[in-house]
């Protein structure tokens, strides 16, 4: 079980919520502060959940200062909807101000059972992180990685085939995400050869909301990546329940956004997931790993025999069936994740991938609930099955979801509130 120092300035509900946690088997502490949770946490590793009281607001800056200077092994904050967006980039995960019990104790579970991030060839941490007083590891595989300008500083993810480290470019000393693949004379060459167009295809980019590359070499024992460290941690952190419509909206634009860059380019990133959607420390949204991309001009419509790339649960039934990938594909998984964030659930779940796939192939679209039918025209226009019935861009879809809320602010003007945003926003200079 965790030991858990539990923020709240409400008595009675610390009470009611500290109950909770100690009838389940956790260690609980209970303090009304920021000052007191301080003196508590740098005595000890605690998970500290935190409730958000809209009439008594924490400060988030004051808590990620705390973070770094105490023992905390996770930050679980309860807030209304209003105050979500403050979170992000400070907790590890946030829910509702009102969460049930079984949500509460899975969080906690998670934030328990975290071992070190796996961001699957990302370079990001599953959660802030402060690097300052990081110590060097010093045992024998990473003396042995000797990367000529770097210090290595920790490990940070671990995706299978490949590994990231944290590192200091010793040169300028900022911190960077190395990504690094073994060389192996088994797989013929296919993994390296992944990495190096992952880093081609990256070079060739250059926009706000696609993860920035520094460098690409090699060591006697391994291909490299020398990338931007994005200490936000992946977007899968924050689903599992709906998150705020408003916030929604401003993820789904942003990745539009620098999806309209990888098109415009000629590319096709064909892995667009939570997991490769990433947060840079002021808690804007970057698209990442691009492993799988392809360059317009290559067969897009497989990745060797019998080989289908992807994750089941966000792939467009064309990748799945015969028909040729293109630019859609992305967009088909992007309203995938649209349908996820607006209401905590998947449009296809099954048992199993083969099912979900069929239901990617032959499931009618999901419709929306009635407090959120304002986007079912958005999610009809990304998860069409045929690629010509979607929107044809994602500049088209940006004016899509503008559009929307524009209907919206006009013809339900008590509504407006939940999905805000400002419909003057240009994105002229997404290339």
């Amino acid at each position: 079980m965790a030991s858990i120092l539990l923020l709240d300035s409400s008595a009675t509900t610390a009470r009611r919520t500290g109950r909770l946690l100690s009838a389940a088997g956790h260690a609980v502490r209970t303090t009304g502060d920021v000052a007191r949770m301080r003196q508590t946490a740098a005595s000890a590793p605690f998970a500290i959940v935190l409730r958000d009281h809209a009439e008594s607001p924490v400060d988030p800056s004051v808590v990620r200062r705390l973070r770094s200077a105490t023992h905390t092994c996770g930050l679980l904050v309860l807030a209304p909807a209003a105050r979500w967006v403050v979170w992000v980039g400070v907790a590890d995960r946030v829910l509702p101000e009102g969460a049930s019990p079984d949500l509460l104790l899975d969080a906690i579970r998670k934030l328990r059972d975290a071992a070190p991030p796996t961001a699957e060839a990302s370079g990001a941490m599953s959660g802030p992180t402060d690097i300052a007083g990081t110590a060097d590891i010093a045992d024998a595989e990473l003396s042995r990685i000797g990367i000529a300008g770097y210090r290595i500083l920790k490990l940070i993810g671990n995706g299978g085939m490949s590994v990231v480290y944290l590192a200091a470019h010793e040169a300028s000393g900022e911190i960077r995400a190395l990504k690094l693949l073994p060389i192996s004379e088994h797989d013929g060459g296919m993994l390296v050869q992944r990495l190096i167009n992952e880093a081609a295809l990256l070079s060739q980019l250059r926009h706000p909301g696609i993860v920035r590359i520094h460098e690409q070499g090699f060591t006697e024992w391994h291909a490299y990546i020398a990338m931007e460290y994005l200490s936000g941690g992946e977007l899968t952190a924050l689903l599992g329940q709906p998150l705020p419509p408003p916030y929604v909206v401003e993820i789904v634009l942003q990745i539009a956004e620098a999806l309209g860059a990888i098109h415009r380019a000629g590319m096709v990133h064909r892995d667009l997931k939570p997991a490769n959607i990433l947060r840079r420390a002021d808690g804007t949204f970057v698209l990442a790993d691009f492993g799988i991309a392809r360059k317009k001009g290559v067969d897009l419509s497989r990745s060797g025999p019998g080989h289908l790339v992807g994750t089941a649960a966000y792939l467009a039934p064309e990748t799945i069936g015969s028909g040729r990938i293109d630019h859609r594909s992305d967009l088909y998984a992007l309203g995938v994740l649209f349908h996820e964030m607006l209401t905590g659930r998947k449009p296809f779940e099954a048992a199993g991938p083969v099912e979900v796939m069929d239901l990617h192939l032959h499931a009618p679209v999901p419709r929306v609930p009635p407090p959120l039918d304002w986007a079912q025209v958005l999610v009809d226009g990304l998860l069409a099955k045929r690629p010509e019935d979607r929107f044809a861009s994602a500049d088209s879809l940006i004016t899509a979801v503008l559009h929307a809320l524009s209907e919206l602010q006009t013809s339900s003007p008590g509504r407006t509130a939940a999905v805000a945003i400002d419909p003057t926003r240009s994105h002229a200079n997404a290339g």
